[in-house]
Formats: structure tokens, sequence, C-alpha cells
């Protein structure tokens, strides 16, 4: 009897710490504020955060790539949002 007391015991705080562990919003994050799924471009930068639902933040930016001549790299537009500020490559007889 004590044993089938002391595993239902276990049961719950598993259970209880599983639901404890569960967040609605991630921290602050250079002045974003992110719900669980919430992304939303960072300031200042070419990035988007990304709160998870343990409560972690995750970052996309933009990609680092390599062009052979005669296509070019070509700057993003800074005053755009990820991923218009991102740069792109070029190559001749691209409109």
């Amino acid at each position: 009897m004590m044993s089938k007391i002391f595993i239902f015991v276990i049961c719950l705080s598993v259970i209880f710490a599983n639901e404890a562990e569960k967040v609605s919003q991630c921290r602050t994050f250079r002045g974003l504020e992110l719900k669980v799924g919430e992304s939303k471009p960072v300031p200042g930068t070419c990035n988007i955060a990304t709160c998870r639902d343990n409560g972690s933040i995750t970052m996309k930016t933009c990609a680092l790539f390599q062009v052979l001549p005669p296509c070019k790299i070509v700057d993003g537009d800074k005053t755009k949002l990820y991923p218009e500020c991102c740069p792109k490559s070029w190559c001749p007889g691209d409109n």
C-alpha cells in the first residue's frame, strides 16, 4: 500500500513539474515582449526573434554566402525588416 502511495505522489510531482515549466511569455529581449509562438523583428538589426514554448528565444538572421564573378553581393534595404534587409546576389541579366 505504501509503495502505491509513493508511486502516486511521484506521478503527481512529475505532472505538476511539467505544468510549472510551461510558459506563456519569453523574457524581454532588446525591448521586445514576446508571447509563446510569436515572432517579431529585433529593432536595429536584420533579425527576427521567436519565443519558444520553453521560454527560450530563437533568432533568424541573414544567410552568409559567396558568389562567383561576374555576380555580386548587393546590400539589402536596411530600412526594411527581415528578410528584405538581407544582402542578395545579383548577376548580369538579373532584373
